[in-house]
């Protein structure tokens, strides 16, 4: 069976698992299968359902400030620039 992620894909994954492209762990406080903490892969999958930053703190009982500071935290760990690419990664990844 083919794998759906592309290229791209896996070495966004390994950066964002902290594995260097010599295969190093560079990041050991991240594991290789879930880079991301519960709580941003959980606001992750309520935006990719697409709910607003507002209906997302609503629902987690969370500040919207709180929430952005998680989408942009899981944006640096997943090497993206915007919210829609850190949840389009994700997904692709497998991670929600």
């Amino acid at each position: 069976m083919q794998d759906d992620a592309t290229e791209d894909d896996r070495r966004t994954l390994g950066r964002a698992a902290g594995v260097s492209a010599r295969g190093v762990d560079d990041r050991a406080a991240q594991t290789p299968t879930h880079p991301l903490s519960v709580e941003e892969r959980r606001i992750l999958a309520l935006l990719a359902a697409g709910l607003t930053f507002g209906q997302v703190a609503r629902r987690a009982g969370l500040s919207e400030r709180t929430v952005r500071r998680r989408v942009e935290n899981a944006g640096r760990i997943l090497g993206t620039q915007t919210t829609i690419e850190a949840v389009v990664v994700a997904v692709r990844c497998r991670l929600l």
